[in-house]
């Protein structure tokens, strides 16, 4: 089983036994899953740097419906922005994507949800 980059920093995140996330955490945690989305969509040829903008190359479905959702954000801006703008634009939007991304690891068996919380 092969976790992303955003459910690897989520797990890292998260305490073992509370299920919550770790106050040292909380700060940098929705920029770290917003870089890891784009670093995967990146890596996976998504994604290219035109003169220090990022530009979608390959709008077609990678499997993974929070890299997808970035790409068609970044593919419908009206302007070409860095990295840094979008880290920070997906990051504002992160209950969702915490949410999508802990309902993710459920499904893959790594994580349970109790009550308000994932173990």
């Amino acid at each position: 089983m092969r976790l992303t980059l955003a459910e690897q920093l989520l797990l890292i995140a998260t305490h073992d036994q509370k299920g919550s996330k770790l106050m040292a955490a909380s700060t940098a945690l929705p920029y770290g899953i917003a870089g890891g989305l784009l670093l995967e969509a990146s890596m996976g040829g998504k994604l290219m740097w035109r003169e220090k903008r990022l530009a979608v190359i390959d709008r077609s479905p990678t499997g993974d419906a929070l890299i997808d959702e970035a790409l068609e954000q970044i593919a419908t801006a009206p302007k070409e922005r860095d990295a840094k703008y979008w880290v920070s634009r997906l990051a504002r939007k992160i209950k969702k994507i915490e949410r999508r991304t802990s309902e993710s690891l459920v499904e893959k068996g790594v994580l349970r949800h109790e009550e308000k919380h994932f173990l």
